[in-house]
């Protein structure tokens, strides 16, 4: 099994509550986009093929959850992508994603 952590940078200063990258999982090249819901306190994750096209968007972001759990598209690698609180059981916030709120793909090898 092997886990590999996604890279999160997130603005906090200029409130830029989002980030868009490409990355490679499990043999295939992704978009990720995150998004930061002021209304409802929380973040969102759309995953799209290179050419930008969805693969599930809004999925929302809650502590040791399988994010891919409801993916079944082919496109989307067979691995399981986790949010994963390495903090304790609170929920992500604004201020915990990419602190004590990770990302972390298991390829299931």
């Amino acid at each position: 099994m092997a886990l590999t952590q996604i890279p999160l940078i997130i603005d906090r200063v200029h409130f830029e509550a989002s980030q868009d990258f490409e990355l490679n999982l499990g043999g295939k090249q992704l978009l990720l986009k995150l998004r930061f819901n002021v209304r409802s306190n929380t973040w969102q994750l759309g995953i799209y093929d290179i050419d930008g096209n969805p693969i599930h968007a809004g999925i929302r972001i809650v502590s040791n959850y399988k994010l891919s759990k409801r993916i079944s598209d082919e496109r989307f690698p067979e691995g399981a992508l986790w949010a994963i609180n390495i903090a304790g059981n609170a929920e992500p916030t604004y201020d915990t994603l990419g602190s004590d709120i990770i990302l972390i793909y298991d390829d299931g090898n």
